[in-house]
Order: C-alpha cells, then sequence, then structure tokens
C-alpha cells in the first residue's frame, strides 16, 4: 500500500513565475521493533510465510486467527476457570450426577446441531 502526497513545486529556476504540480509516491510508513525469537520459533513462522508475506503479515494473521477462533469471550473463560477452581477446591454445588446413556444422548445432539 502506498500513500500519495500531493505536493506543490514552485520553479524558481524558469523565469516565469509557474507552479508546477506532482505526485510523490512514499512508502506506509511502519514502526520497526526488534523482537527476540528462538531459531526454532523463527523456522514455524517461516512455514507460515509465502515469498512476498513478511513476518509482521504472519503475526498478524495468526493473532487474526486466533481473535476469530476464540473458543469462549472473556467473560465465559472467566466463568469457566470459576467453576473448575471451585470442583478442585472440594466444591461439588454445580455437579450433577449423570449416566453414561444420558451423556451419549446429550453428545448426539450436540453433534446434531453442530451439523450444517
Amino acid at each position: 500500500m502506498r500513500l500519495y502526497l500531493n505536493i506543490l513545486f514552485n520553479d524558481t529556476t524558469l523565469k516565469k513565475s509557474k507552479n508546477i504540480y506532482g505526485i510523490l509516491s512514499i512508502p506506509q510508513c511502519m514502526m520497526n521493533k526488534t523482537i527476540k525469537i528462538s531459531e526454532s520459533t523463527h523456522h514455524k513462522l517461516s512455514e507460515f510465510a509465502s515469498k512476498k508475506d513478511t513476518f509482521d503479515d504472519v503475526i498478524n494473521f495468526l493473532i487474526n486467527y486466533y481473535i476469530n477462533n476464540e473458543e469462549f469471550t472473556n467473560k465465559e473463560a472467566e466463568y469457566y476457570n470459576k467453576e473448575i477452581e471451585d470442583f478442585e477446591n472440594g466444591n461439588l454445588e454445580n455437579v450433577h450426577e449423570i449416566t453414561l446413556k444420558d451423556l451419549e444422548k446429550r453428545i448426539l445432539k450436540l453433534e446434531n446441531e453442530l451439523k450444517p
């Protein structure tokens, strides 16, 4: 992506006072930062990239993929982590006994809901 700036030049070398309009093409500015990664991480990131991709492209792809495919919202994750912590601490208030047959029915129902 390139940014284009309209620049007004005043040509003082000509005896006549004449304005010349031109377009100056400037590559989009990007702040450069150095990050430390291991050789193995560098190699793994390189496997995601095509010849034209930069590491910035790869990292942004991975971030967007994570955001779009995140299983739980932060609020849901907080709730589930709290439930797990309660269970691990012996609080069985929200724990319900279920038979294997009922579990299989629930799994089948969820699988059917996921089908297109």
